[in-house]
């Protein structure tokens, strides 16, 4: 593992970026393979009704992408990707995310990312639909601990679909 991040960072450009910065908004294509360093980063999308909707929160540290589908498929992303705290990360760009794919060692992280993803995806969206508020809260506390008192809990109720009242609810009758 010390030899991928290694290499990665070699062939990365290592920024410090504070609080609140865009990193992609929508319409902007993401070819940008991303290893954060430190920090907390959130993925969000405007939805029908113009609200914003909190779709994820990456915790360092973690390998991840600004958004996936436009990274994949090269066209406007219609995710948006902010950082929630000041933030280090190497961004690798995608010539060199692409020639780094020819090798065993990067093709199997890459492949390793996509598989949890893709479980990540499936157990949020079965959460959303089978779990009630309070399992959601107490799931998004597992799976992301330490973040609750370090970000807006307007995010964690959007993450969660609830309100900001109802999250508020919760918190108060399980302290």
């Amino acid at each position: 593992m010390d030899e991928i991040y290694a290499k990665i960072i070699s062939k990365s450009e290592y920024r410090q970026l504070p609080k609140n910065t865009r990193l992609l908004k929508e319409g902007d294509l993401c070819q940008t393979f991303v290893h954060l360093k430190r920090g907390v980063v959130r993925h969000s999308f405007i939805n029908e009704e113009g609200e914003e909707i909190t779709k994820n929160f990456i915790m360092a540290p973690a390998y991840f992408l600004y958004s996936l589908t436009s990274f994949l498929t090269q066209t406007a992303s219609v995710v948006q990707c902010e950082t929630l705290t000041d933030v280090e990360l190497y961004e690798l760009s995608m010539d060199d995310f692409n020639g780094l794919l020819s090798e065993v060692f990067f093709s199997k992280l890459w492949n390793g990312m996509l598989t949890n993803f893709i479980i990540k995806k499936e157990k949020k969206e079965m959460s959303l639909m089978k779990d009630n508020a309070l399992e959601r809260y107490e799931r998004f506390l597992r799976d992301f601990p330490g973040l609750l008192n370090e970000i807006p809990h307007y995010y964690i109720a959007s993450y969660l679909s609830i309100s900001p009242e109802t999250l508020s609810r919760i918190r108060k009758s399980i302290s």
